[in-house]
């Protein structure tokens, strides 16, 4: 074991990612409890999002855990925290705010904008701890592909996001949306991938 703390901490990164997915599947349930209630919010969906809202909290304190062990082999892990952090911040001060009304969606979009930025800077400053540890092609080439995917991944959600409402042009935006959704989830099994063998290699 060359990096005990690197190793330590990447494990946390792949018990947060495990409990990010639970989360996602819990609040995936809740969403269709609600359409099969015809928008009507039971109890049981209300059950499935605070479950869902208590994984995502788990998974960042995992997260954020993770990292600041993994900073004792490698500060670069600092600066995930940090954008980690930020991210969390915006998405609640955005969903806080949200509700102001005539001006709550400026809130709730600015959020959203910081939180995705501050994501993508947390998963690369992630990756970017890992192949300088590493110090191995393969890494770094599949870290490279991840950024990729998770550059288009992006951009498809945001172009979607901006044409689904508008008139004519909607079916567009909704293509990129599912386009979006579905590289995610190719980012997702990659990243996933790409953490659990760092930590068996560190």
């Amino acid at each position: 074991m060359r990096y005990p703390n690197a190793k330590n901490g990447v494990n946390k990164l792949f018990i947060a990612i495990i409990i990010s997915l639970a989360a996602a599947g819990l609040d995936f349930i809740a969403s269709i409890i609600l359409i099969a209630s015809w928008g009507f919010e039971t109890a049981p969906y209300y059950a499935f999002l605070f479950m869902s809202e208590g994984a995502s909290v788990a998974a960042a304190v995992f997260t954020i855990l993770g990292l600041k062990i993994a900073a004792r082999d490698n500060r670069t892990f600092d600066k995930a925290v940090t954008w980690t952090i930020v991210g969390i911040a915006a998405g609640f001060g955005g969903a806080l705010f949200g509700v102001i009304p005539f001006i709550g969606w400026l809130f709730e979009m600015a959020g959203s904008i910081v939180a995705i930025i501050a994501n993508y800077i947390s998963i690369t400053t992630i990756l970017q701890g890992c192949t300088e540890l590493l110090q191995n092609s393969y890494f770094t080439q599949k870290a490279s592909t991840i950024r990729t995917l998770l550059i288009v991944a992006i951009v498809l959600i945001s172009v979607g996001a901006v044409f689904s409402p508008i008139p004519f042009v909607g079916i567009l935006g909704w293509l990129a949306s599912i386009g979006g959704a579905v590289v995610s989830i190719v980012y997702e099994v990659f990243y996933l991938l790409f953490i659990i063998r760092a930590k068996n290699a560190l």
